[in-house]
């Protein structure tokens, strides 16, 4: 479990629509909002550490005020912070540690929340982690493939990253729904999130075929339509 987080301590939170934050990954992000850059500005002198969650169904409507989100999340720190002339910020986070947020701390303009750290159970034997490694690395360079990606970029984290983090990464840039990926994240069990990552992808790759079938058959002619 990482030293630099305890539990109890508070933590601003950054509740996002279509973002699930995984622990050994980066994130980009472009902040805009004015709470958000008022955030930054709190925080960028300071630890530089930011609790990253998934908003919760039904987000839409106390989206400004303050919304509710999934309890579990990441905590990311600042690692890159580039300050725009207009007062916006590109940033980029790297995962410290996964969290449950026990409370949330409604200021303005801002919610800020007090973490407890949530430990990874690392449950694999050698040959179970070369197993899923090799898995997971052909069906996703399949998945990549199939979309018309470039997966050059990632033959670093195929070959030389830990499990964890291959997996997490792999699992953060799917292109699948945001509470699908919130259930994955919230496993903590490596060997578990393996398993459901492999059944995703194999999900995926499945109606991939699928689709590339249906335009084989569709007709060259439109007035064969």
């Amino acid at each position: 479990m990482p030293s630099e987080i305890r539990s109890g301590q508070i933590v601003p939170a950054f509740p996002l629509p279509n973002v699930v934050f995984f622990p050994e990954t980066q994130l980009p992000l472009h902040i805009f909002e004015p709470r958000y850059r008022q955030m930054i500005r709190d925080i960028i002198e300071a630890d530089r550490l930011i609790a990253l969650f998934l908003l919760a169904p039904g987000w839409e409507q106390t989206y400004y005020q303050h919304p509710d989100f999934h309890p579990i999340g990441s905590i990311g720190k600042i690692s890159q912070c580039e300050p725009l002339a207009d007062g916006r910020y590109n940033i980029v986070l790297e995962a410290v540690c996964k969290v449950r947020a026990v409370r949330v701390i409604r200021d303005a303009p801002y919610q800020k929340v007090e973490v407890t750290p949530l430990e990874e159970r690392v449950d694999l034997t050698s040959e179970e982690v070369q197993g899923h490694r090799t898995a997971v690395v052909q069906m996703f360079s399949g998945y990549l493939a199939a979309r018309g990606g470039d997966f050059s970029s990632w033959n670093a984290l195929f070959h030389s990253s830990s499990l964890a983090a291959l997996i997490n990464t792999v699992s953060q840039a799917l292109d699948v729904e945001h509470g699908v990926k919130q259930q994955l994240l919230e496993l903590n069990s490596l060997a578990e999130r393996c398993r459901q990552l492999e059944s995703i992808l194999r999900h995926e790759l499945a109606v991939l075929a699928e689709l590339r079938t249906f335009r084989a058959l569709k007709p060259k002619d439109p007035r064969w339509n």
